[in-house]
């Protein structure tokens, strides 16, 4: 069986699985059989709105691996070393390596929350940069800060104690 690939896709061996498995940098995974070749594609699994999973064999043993992981670990490159992969556009069956990015906790959360992927996340990083300066800036204090945005005030005291974290996101956000 022979992978038929589309412009500007690529292929490699899954990490962790070499010469068992190859993935495309377009989210396709693949069994080799025992000559090295590509002997079938493999199956994915979507449970609701969940994220694809993708069952793979070592050893004997069965084991479920996220298919956007599989993609990001060969295609994406991660040298801060972050742990977390986040689908820029938000949709978690979309494994393309370019819509892929490696990120912290905090990033990939204020991401759902600036996107609308999680509306019960209020503030966007923008409003939460507002809140530190009116506050640091002795503009407002923090019950006024959460009277007018809304939440309670010790998310108000929360943004404040991570006020050099929302500066770092936001710069890497405008100037990335």
């Amino acid at each position: 069986m022979e992978i038929e690939l589309l412009p500007g896709e690529e292929v490699k061996d899954v990490v962790g699985h070499e010469g068992l498995y190859k993935v495309s940098s377009y989210g396709g995974i693949w069994k080799l059989g025992p000559d090295g070749k590509v002997a079938k594609e493999i199956s994915i699994y979507r449970e609701g709105s969940a994220y694809v999973r993708i069952p793979l064999r070592r050893d004997g043993k069965r084991k479920w691996h996220y298919a956007h992981k599989i993609v990001a670990e060969a295609f994406v490159p991660n040298p801060r070393n972050l742990p977390i992969i986040n689908h820029i556009d938000g949709d978690k069956f979309n494994s393309r390596f370019d819509n892929l990015e490696w990120c912290t906790h905090y990033d990939n959360n204020q991401h759902a929350c600036d996107t609308g992927l999680q509306p019960h996340f209020k503030l966007s990083a923008e409003q939460k940069y507002q809140i530190c300066e009116a506050y640091t800036g002795g503009y407002a204090t923090a019950r006024q800060l959460s009277e007018k945005y809304g939440v309670v005030q010790s998310a108000i005291y929360k943004h404040i104690k991570n006020y050099d974290r929302i500066k770092q996101q936001l710069t890497r956000k405008h100037y990335n």
